[in-house]
């Protein structure tokens, strides 16, 4: 408890008393402090109490209750009631506490009912569970068909392409190679007549070389 006290002094928390509590008359790890002020009480709660090297945490009192019958409105449990008359402890009347009639009771609803229905005209909050948000499984699944159905679609097309080129480029290829091979053919045919001419003008000029001759 000397350590409790020096951590207090410490903190800067002024006390008013320290009490270890007992339980079956053996001394308990609770301790009662009773703070001079209140905002002392509300920093020790927040921030607890460090004693040496230990962290001790602190929680507020609890005020002693007593019990009340609710029938006759007496400092005694319901069961020990001594009254043979009921009074109500809220308004005085000859009912039980707990009745619906009492009229304390019904004011007490009355402005409950009045403060929800102000609220409830003055803010009006969307439902959360809306089709957009939340749309119906029907729609999702033509929604995903549809979907579905866009791919197929697509693929089909990438196929048809994917064809269409091969056939435009096998019919360019044929046609290059039909190409090249009559230009071959001309460019062979350029050079046979070619060479003719040429020798027969070699044969003729022979002859006139000889016809010269002689």
């Amino acid at each position: 408890d000397d350590d409790i006290k020096q951590a207090l002094h410490d903190s800067g928390l002024n006390f008013q008393s320290i009490e270890r509590l007992k339980e079956q008359n053996k001394p308990a790890k609770t301790v009662k402090i009773t703070l001079t002020h209140k905002n002392n009480r509300d920093t020790l709660i927040k921030t607890g109490l460090k004693v040496g090297y230990c962290s001790l945490s602190a929680e507020a009192a609890k005020p002693k209750t007593q019990d009340i019958c609710r029938k006759c409105g007496g400092n005694h449990t319901t069961n020990n009631r001594t009254a043979n008359e009921a009074k109500c402890l809220n308004c005085s009347n000859q009912h039980e506490a707990n009745s619906a009639s009492c009229p304390k009771y019904i004011e007490q609803q009355q402005k409950i009912r009045k403060i929800i229905g102000d609220y409830t005209s003055e803010i009006k909050v969307p439902s959360p569970m809306t089709t957009t948000n939340f749309p119906s499984l029907t729609k999702i699944y033509h929604s995903a068909h549809q979907y579905h159905q866009a791919d197929e679609h697509l693929e089909m097309m990438e196929t048809m392409m994917e064809k269409m080129a091969i056939t435009i480029v096998s019919a360019m290829t044929n046609a290059i190679q039909q190409s090249t091979t009559t230009l071959i053919g001309v460019f062979a045919q350029q050079n046979v007549l070619t060479n003719t001419r040429f020798i027969s003008h070699i044969i003729i000029n022979k002859f006139l070389t000889i016809d010269g001759a002689e």
